[in-house]
């Protein structure tokens, strides 16, 4: 199977147009129900020492990957690697947009 790359960048577009930025920080902030925090504050919310945070929820998080992969309507039935390169090209084509 070939990742569908024409559809990760259209989505892309998409997003960017829809929230006028290409700053996934920015995005995300804008999502009902989501909140950011570093590990350093999560820990002190929740009374977990961050190193042990750091160990459970792995040093390169992979929330925003699992973000794209709702974006993109990922399901789980094609490859892993399908899936990942089209989250990619997302990621990519997200990333070089300019404003103006």
């Amino acid at each position: 199977m070939i990742p569908n790359y024409l559809l990760a960048a259209q989505k892309a577009k998409e997003i960017y147009e829809k929230y006028g930025t290409n700053d996934p920080l920015e995005i995300i902030k804008d999502q009902p129900n989501s909140l950011i925090l570093s590990f350093r504050d999560l820990s002190s919310t929740i009374g977990i020492d961050r190193d042990v945070l750091i160990m459970v929820c792995g040093e390169n998080n992979q929330d925003a990957i699992t973000t794209v992969h709702i974006v993109l309507k990922h399901d789980g039935s094609r490859l892993e690697k399908v899936r990942n390169e089209e989250a990619l090209c997302f990621a990519y084509h997200l990333i070089c947009m300019k404003e103006g």
